[in-house]
């Protein structure tokens, strides 16, 4: 089901973005959290705070850490397994419960230093055709065969 003209969302008074509510999980303990993710078509791929890793269960350091560089510079990213949700917003801009698209089994970057959850090319984009509308400042998904 497409996400269709999907307002942004305000950050501050003068400045939003692209956001979706995403629920993200750890398939093999099934613990979730449920967050906005910003769709970044400046990341490479899915790059969530490393402290979320925690909470879902992961141990952070039990795989190499990897050196990636961000917009602040180089950093420690541990990948772990994870599914994503992308959920439904509800029309008062909160999350509902309906998952509108599922992303399983995919290796997300947790970054020590990141403080927000930012939805990539790699594994997240490259399987949807995305169109932004600035001057309406909303943002539409779908899968190319929708």
């Amino acid at each position: 089901m497409p996400v269709k003209d999907y307002h942004f969302t305000p950050i501050t008074e003068n400045h939003s973005r692209p956001m979706l509510w995403i629920r993200v999980v750890n398939p093999h303990t099934q613990v979730a959290v449920i967050m906005q993710g910003i769709v970044d078509t400046g990341a490479d791929s899915c790059a969530f705070p490393a402290e979320v890793a925690e909470k879902l269960g992961h141990n952070l350091e039990s795989v190499p850490a990897k050196t990636v560089f961000t917009a602040s510079g180089p950093t420690e990213s541990f990948a772990h397994t994870s599914r994503v949700e992308i959920l439904e917003m509800r029309a008062d801009g909160l999350h509902g419960d309906k998952v509108l698209y599922t992303i399983n089994d995919t290796l997300i970057d947790f970054i020590r230093g990141c403080d927000d959850f930012l939805l990539g090319a790699a594994n997240f984009l490259k399987d949807f055709v995305l169109t932004i509308d600035y001057p309406k400042q909303c943002f539409s998904i779908r899968k190319p065969q929708e």
